[in-house]
This record gives C-alpha cells, structure tokens and sequence, in this order.
C-alpha cells in the first residue's frame, strides 16, 4: 500500500515537472511542436535490469520509469530525418527536375540546343 502511495506521488510530480517544462518551452520559443520531455529514473531502471527482491520491489515499473519510452524515441529520430529527406526531395527537388524537363520539351529544339550548350559550357567553365 505504501509503495503504491509513493509510485502515485512520484508519477503526479512527474507529470507535473513535464508539463511545467512543455509550458514554459511553448511560452518562451512560440514553437508549435511539442517539446519532448523525459523524467528518467536510472537507479530504479537498473534495479529492474539487475533483478531485485520480489519482498522489495522497485517503487516504480519498468514502464513507470520512462527509460522504455525514451529509448523509442532516440530510436526513432533516424528515421525521421530521412523520411524528411525524401519528403524535401519528393516535394522540391524532383517537382523542379520535373519542371526543368517540361520547360525543356516545350521550347524548340534550337533553343533547347542552345540552352543545353550553354549549360555544357557553364559545366566546363566551373570544373
């Protein structure tokens, strides 16, 4: 019963702290993103990795100790960065690699001669 009392108070302050923090972020920067916030407890995240005695259990779960859901999200960010690297090249690059080739089969073949050589010649010039 007192254990659960503690894991109550501990997880309320928790809360508390997280959301003080998102405030405050939010008010200071003007941002819209939410700030990630993760209230980490090692020493009671190591006593369930080492084993404990079942008579004295850790005062929070592993959940409770936000390590899981912090690991998920470190995990996580790789694949963020380059799911927004394929949206920039999807939406910026290739739309203007596409529009270059439109503009290019809707001039004449001497000006796209000419713009072809130009772009030859520039090439030249730089390497």
């Amino acid at each position: 019963m007192l254990l659960r009392r503690d894991q109550i108070r501990i997880l309320a302050r928790n809360e508390t702290v997280m959301q003080g923090l998102k405030e405050n972020y939010k008010s200071l920067t003007k941002d819209k993103v939410e700030l990630p916030v993760f209230c980490v407890s090692n020493s009671v995240y190591m006593d369930h990795v080492r084993g404990y005695d079942f008579s004295q259990p850790p005062p929070l779960s592993l959940q409770d100790t936000d390590i899981p859901r912090l690991r998920e999200y470190l995990y996580a960010l790789p694949s963020k960065g380059k799911f927004a690297t394929l949206q920039h090249y999807c939406s910026g690059l290739l739309m203007g690699v596409l529009n270059t080739m439109e503009l290019s089969c809707s001039v004449s073949k001497l000006k796209r001669k000419d713009n072809l050589d130009q772009i030859v010649h520039q090439a030249h010039l730089v390497s």
